[in-house]
């Protein structure tokens, strides 16, 4: 007879890191807009990235939030995720709208994903913080 498998479940740690992860995303993702928004001249483009930057401005705060209510703190890192977002947003609006719209889209899927992969480590008992991630 086989032994069963068990698989340890994930540290409650490495669901804040991943939250912490989620948010530098979110605040790149952000100033990567917010510096798309001034080199965009179509209207309508402009406008969806207006709406993704305020969509994504709320999502900040929501991780946050959910990060406070697993007991942790935001690293002090936005500041370097805005920079570093603000040099790539500079490049990437000087490629072109398509080139900035691709970009957006690329970093919003992986970003998608990394919420798949970190909605895993909360604890089955946790379903506030479940339906709060699914929110955001």
């Amino acid at each position: 007879m086989a032994a069963s498998r068990v698989t340890p479940k994930p540290a409650r740690w490495r669901f804040r890191a991943a939250l912490q992860w989620n948010r530098l995303v979110l605040i790149g993702l952000e100033e990567l807009s917010r510096v798309q928004v001034q080199a965009i001249s179509d209207a309508r483009v402009s406008l969806a990235v207006r709406a993704l930057l305020e969509s994504t401005a709320e999502s900040v705060g929501d991780v946050t939030m959910l990060l406070q209510r697993q007991g942790s703190r935001p690293l002090p890192l936005a500041g370097l995720a805005r920079s570093a977002s603000w040099a790539a947003g500079c490049v990437i609006a000087g490629m072109g709208e398509q080139a900035a719209l691709a970009v957006d889209r690329w970093v919003i899927e992986r970003w998608l994903r990394a919420c798949a992969r970190s909605a895993r480590w909360i604890p089955p008992d946790d379903g506030i913080t479940t339906r709060a991630l699914e929110a955001v």
